[in-house]
């Protein structure tokens, strides 16, 4: 496969607004939960707060392409279970464009379940980069066990044109 064209979607100031006030209120609920860093790395509240936005930006960005509702906000609290926008989950980054997956089988999703990959490349600008399966990431991709993770190349991933 190649890396096909991104898809480029742009957030409104409203939709901004949004994002952000989602990212504190995830951070806060992160603390409150003890939930402090999931990147298993020494970072600062502040770098940990851009994460979380980064994250929450590359969920809205999916819901205002696809048209389907931003679960992931409306939960209110940290729930694993609940799709970030149903039936997806969204992986975003400032900038790597492989699909990084964290955890081992034996704590993931079922096989079905599709992932996106997403890149933050402006304030209010995502390019959403493809798709695929967590059955394929874990038949395809490399396992990178000192992090925990799988690692698929962004040429192996789906066009978002033909997202399920």
């Amino acid at each position: 496969m190649t890396l096909s064209n991104p898809v480029v979607v742009r957030l409104s100031d409203a939709q901004m607004v949004e994002v952000r006030t989602e990212a504190i209120r995830r951070r806060e609920n992160a603390i409150q939960q003890r939930r402090l860093n999931h990147n298993r790395t020494p970072m600062s509240a502040n770098q940990m707060q851009q994460i979380e936005t980064i994250g929450v930006l590359g969920e809205a960005a999916v819901a205002e392409w696809t048209g389907l509702p931003w679960t992931g906000r409306m939960a209110g609290h940290y729930n694993p279970a609940i799709r970030d926008v149903d039936p997806y989950e969204v992986k975003t980054s400032s900038g790597i464009k492989d699909l990084w997956i964290r955890g081992t089988t034996q704590d993931m999703r079922p096989p079905s379940q599709v992932y996106i990959k997403a890149i933050v490349v402006a304030y209010n600008t995502v390019e959403l980069i493809g798709w695929t399966t967590l059955g394929y990431v874990v038949d395809e991709a490399e396992y990178c066990r000192g992090k925990d993770c799988y690692v698929l190349p962004a040429h192996e991933l789906q066009p978002m044109e033909t997202l399920p």
